[in-house]
Protein backbone atom coordinates (compact mmCIF):
# COMPACT_ATOMS: atom_id res chain seq x y z
CA UNK A 1 0.00 0.00 0.00
CA UNK A 2 1.35 3.39 -0.89
CA UNK A 3 2.16 5.96 1.72
CA UNK A 4 -0.69 8.32 0.65
CA UNK A 5 -3.30 5.53 0.77
CA UNK A 6 -2.03 4.50 4.18
CA UNK A 7 -2.39 8.06 5.54
CA UNK A 8 -5.91 8.36 4.05
CA UNK A 9 -6.95 5.04 5.63
CA UNK A 10 -5.47 5.94 9.00
CA UNK A 11 -7.21 9.33 8.84
CA UNK A 12 -10.61 7.73 8.22
CA UNK A 13 -9.91 5.18 10.95
CA UNK A 14 -9.22 7.93 13.48
CA UNK A 15 -12.40 9.79 12.42
CA UNK A 16 -14.41 6.58 12.84
CA UNK A 17 -12.94 5.83 16.27
CA UNK A 18 -13.61 9.39 17.42
CA UNK A 19 -17.23 9.12 16.28
CA UNK A 20 -17.66 5.82 18.13
CA UNK A 21 -16.16 7.32 21.27
CA UNK A 22 -18.56 10.28 21.15
CA UNK A 23 -21.55 7.97 20.61
CA UNK A 24 -20.47 5.79 23.54
CA UNK A 25 -20.10 8.85 25.80
CA UNK A 26 -23.57 10.13 24.90
CA UNK A 27 -25.10 6.69 25.43
CA UNK A 28 -23.60 6.42 28.91
CA UNK A 29 -24.59 9.97 29.91
CA UNK A 30 -27.33 10.15 32.48
CA UNK A 31 -30.60 11.67 31.25
CA UNK A 32 -31.30 15.24 32.21
CA UNK A 33 -33.83 15.79 34.99
CA UNK A 34 -37.11 17.37 33.83
CA UNK A 35 -38.00 20.45 35.87
CA UNK A 36 -41.24 22.44 35.82
CA UNK A 37 -41.24 25.96 37.22
CA UNK A 38 -44.15 27.70 38.92
CA UNK A 39 -43.99 31.12 40.54
CA UNK A 40 -46.19 31.95 43.49
CA UNK A 41 -46.86 35.41 44.82
CA UNK A 42 -48.44 37.30 47.63
CA UNK A 43 -51.17 39.78 46.76
CA UNK A 44 -48.74 42.70 46.97
CA UNK A 45 -46.37 41.36 44.27
CA UNK A 46 -46.74 42.97 40.86
CA UNK A 47 -47.57 40.66 37.90
CA UNK A 48 -44.48 41.94 36.04
CA UNK A 49 -42.25 40.95 38.95
CA UNK A 50 -43.88 37.51 39.05
CA UNK A 51 -43.30 37.10 35.32
CA UNK A 52 -39.65 38.14 35.74
CA UNK A 53 -39.27 35.57 38.53
CA UNK A 54 -40.65 32.81 36.31
CA UNK A 55 -38.39 33.81 33.43
CA UNK A 56 -35.33 33.99 35.69
CA UNK A 57 -36.07 30.54 37.13
CA UNK A 58 -36.53 29.00 33.67
CA UNK A 59 -33.33 30.61 32.38
CA UNK A 60 -31.28 29.43 35.35
CA UNK A 61 -32.62 25.87 35.17
CA UNK A 62 -32.08 25.81 31.40
CA UNK A 63 -28.41 26.74 31.81
CA UNK A 64 -27.68 23.57 33.77
CA UNK A 65 -26.37 20.62 31.74
CA UNK A 66 -28.12 18.23 34.18
CA UNK A 67 -31.55 19.87 34.10
CA UNK A 68 -34.11 20.76 31.45
CA UNK A 69 -37.23 22.89 31.65
CA UNK A 70 -40.34 20.88 30.76
CA UNK A 71 -44.12 21.29 31.04
CA UNK A 72 -45.64 20.23 34.36
CA UNK A 73 -47.02 16.95 32.99
CA UNK A 74 -43.53 15.84 31.81
CA UNK A 75 -41.61 16.93 34.93
CA UNK A 76 -39.65 14.82 37.39
CA UNK A 77 -39.66 17.68 39.91
CA UNK A 78 -41.53 20.97 40.29
CA UNK A 79 -39.98 24.17 41.60
CA UNK A 80 -42.38 26.50 43.40
CA UNK A 81 -40.66 29.87 43.64
CA UNK A 82 -41.74 32.94 45.55
CA UNK A 83 -40.31 36.31 46.44
CA UNK A 84 -39.74 36.24 50.18
CA UNK A 85 -38.71 39.90 50.35
CA UNK A 86 -38.18 42.71 47.89
CA UNK A 87 -37.11 46.19 48.93
CA UNK A 88 -36.18 49.22 46.87
CA UNK A 89 -34.40 52.01 48.76
CA UNK A 90 -32.36 55.07 47.94
CA UNK A 91 -28.97 55.13 49.67
CA UNK A 92 -26.22 57.67 49.07
CA UNK A 93 -27.60 58.91 45.72
CA UNK A 94 -28.00 55.33 44.48
CA UNK A 95 -30.84 52.90 44.38
CA UNK A 96 -30.50 49.64 46.24
CA UNK A 97 -32.74 46.68 45.54
CA UNK A 98 -32.61 43.75 47.95
CA UNK A 99 -34.30 40.54 46.77
CA UNK A 100 -34.79 37.25 48.61
CA UNK A 101 -36.35 34.24 46.95
CA UNK A 102 -37.56 30.94 48.36
CA UNK A 103 -37.91 27.76 46.33
CA UNK A 104 -39.70 24.56 47.33
CA UNK A 105 -38.64 21.51 45.30
CA UNK A 106 -41.27 18.76 45.11
CA UNK A 107 -41.69 15.44 43.35
CA UNK A 108 -43.90 15.94 40.31
CA UNK A 109 -45.83 12.78 41.10
CA UNK A 110 -47.20 12.85 44.61
CA UNK A 111 -45.89 16.27 45.60
CA UNK A 112 -43.47 15.12 48.31
CA UNK A 113 -41.13 17.93 49.29
CA UNK A 114 -37.53 17.11 48.31
CA UNK A 115 -35.84 20.28 49.58
CA UNK A 116 -36.22 23.98 50.21
CA UNK A 117 -33.77 26.52 48.84
CA UNK A 118 -33.31 30.24 49.33
CA UNK A 119 -31.20 32.95 47.81
CA UNK A 120 -30.53 36.62 48.33
CA UNK A 121 -28.90 39.36 46.30
CA UNK A 122 -28.55 43.11 46.38
CA UNK A 123 -28.17 45.31 43.31
CA UNK A 124 -27.01 48.92 43.52
CA UNK A 125 -26.78 51.56 40.87
CA UNK A 126 -28.04 54.73 39.31
CA UNK A 127 -30.32 52.98 36.81
CA UNK A 128 -34.07 52.63 37.01
CA UNK A 129 -35.30 50.43 39.80
CA UNK A 130 -36.95 47.88 37.48
CA UNK A 131 -33.56 47.07 35.91
CA UNK A 132 -32.03 46.75 39.35
CA UNK A 133 -34.97 44.60 40.47
CA UNK A 134 -34.40 42.18 37.60
CA UNK A 135 -30.66 42.09 38.31
CA UNK A 136 -31.15 41.41 42.02
CA UNK A 137 -33.84 38.84 41.33
CA UNK A 138 -31.72 37.02 38.75
CA UNK A 139 -28.77 36.85 41.14
CA UNK A 140 -30.99 35.70 44.02
CA UNK A 141 -32.44 32.93 41.84
CA UNK A 142 -28.96 31.79 40.74
CA UNK A 143 -27.89 31.80 44.38
CA UNK A 144 -30.89 29.70 45.41
CA UNK A 145 -30.63 27.20 42.57
CA UNK A 146 -26.86 26.73 42.60
CA UNK A 147 -26.98 23.44 44.58
CA UNK A 148 -30.11 22.11 42.84
CA UNK A 149 -28.71 19.98 40.02
CA UNK A 150 -26.11 18.24 42.15
CA UNK A 151 -28.57 17.66 45.01
CA UNK A 152 -31.13 16.11 42.66
CA UNK A 153 -28.48 13.95 40.98
CA UNK A 154 -27.20 12.63 44.33
CA UNK A 155 -30.68 11.83 45.65
CA UNK A 156 -31.70 9.77 42.60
Amino acid sequence: MSRSRFSICSGWLSVGLTALLLIAQNASAKPRIGVAVEAMARDDVDAGVLSALTQSMQTTVGESPMLRVVPRDEADVVLYASIAALSDQRKHNEREVDCRVSVIVTEASGGAIRMTLSGRAVARGMSRSDGLTRAAMGAAVRSALSPLAQSLRVSR
